[in-house]
């Protein structure tokens, strides 16, 4: 997957909330038996995206990274960190 770089409108997280608005009811994430339609998923990335620009975090220009093991949740902290403009990069646990 890419990042934004000048063109706001390939922004992966961009073309989230675009569909998140053309096709709420629809599947846009699914794992194993879970599966969240697009309207969750913005609302997740949102509630998320919300929770980092509040932290202290946000205010240093770091880098942020997330440990996840594979779930659906993944994903959800991907697409916040990208809508609050700054560096994802994700570690696997079980390395």
């Amino acid at each position: 997957m890419s990042y934004c770089t000048d063109n706001w409108s390939t922004c992966l997280h961009t073309k989230l909330m675009s569909n998140m608005e053309n096709y709420a009811q629809k599947v846009s994430i699914e794992l194993d038996e879970q599966s969240l339609s697009y309207a969750e998923t913005g609302y997740y990335v949102q509630r998320l995206a919300l929770a980092l620009l509040n932290t202290d975090l946000f205010h240093r220009h770091e880098i942020i990274y997330q440990m996840v093991t594979r779930s659906i949740e993944l994903p959800l902290g991907m697409f916040a960190i990208y809508t609050v403009g700054r560096i994802y990069f994700g570690l696997n646990p079980d390395e």
